[in-house]
């Protein structure tokens, strides 16, 4: 007899281990693809706010302040950025194999240091062509996240 309610409550115990961990799969994979859905939204309406197009490096042939630019500098980085952590909280809802965890944040963080160079290169070049008027946009909003940076 007491065998059997060791063995039940252990079972107990193994279901709800294993129910914490659906949910916990749940909550990543939704909070991802709900992340990776916002990231597209803002990606969408900052290319449609775009008049112009050309290679990297290029000068730019209009200055931009509407959309999604009134309220961040880089709104594609931004974007970018988001889809990038969107995926890693699916991918590892789904596998929680901490290498791939490891993996993902190593990647996820290279991503963000090259994308913050890039963005301080295209403000240097905005400057030397805006002047001024850069200056005061650079006042009035922010670099990646409103309210925070």
């Amino acid at each position: 007899m007491y065998q059997s309610c060791g063995t039940n409550r252990s079972k107990r115990n193994r279901a709800a281990e294993a129910h914490r961990g659906v949910a916990m799969v749940n909550i990543l994979f939704y909070s991802g693809v709900t992340l990776g859905v916002v990231a597209l939204a803002l990606l969408g309406w900052t290319l449609s706010v775009r008049t112009t197009w050309g290679p990297p490096g290029s000068a730019p042939k209009e200055f931009v302040t509407r959309g999604p630019y009134r309220y961040i500098r880089h709104p594609g980085y931004t974007a970018q950025v988001t889809f990038y952590l969107a995926v890693g909280l699916v991918v590892f809802g789904f596998t929680e194999f901490w290498p791939i965890l490891i993996l993902t944040f190593y990647v996820f963080f290279s991503v963000v240091n090259a994308i913050r160079y890039a963005a301080k290169e295209e403000e240097d070049a905005l400057r030397r062509v805006y002047g001024e008027e850069y200056l005061a946009y650079e006042q009035r909003s922010w670099r990646f996240l409103p309210l925070i940076y």
